[in-house]
């Protein structure tokens, strides 16, 4: 049988480990990279038609500027 005081000790070590991990994952660049999650999230099931359309915008604005 687990003793409490070593059931609390691993308890309180995996907490810690817990809490280390989730400090860094919401690191300096947390709401950047959220957003670059979104942004993948919309267009990576629509892929083909997103490269279709920006290949209509850069022929379109080749053809403005010439």
């Amino acid at each position: 049988m687990i003793s409490t005081t070593a059931f609390n000790s691993a308890y309180r070590s995996d907490l810690r480990q817990q809490l280390q991990q989730c400090a860094r994952a919401r690191g300096r660049l947390h709401r950047l990279r959220c957003m670059v999650e979104a942004f993948d999230a919309l267009l990576a099931p629509r892929f083909v038609t997103t490269l279709g359309a920006m290949t209509v915008l850069v022929m379109a604005s080749l053809a403005l500027l010439s």
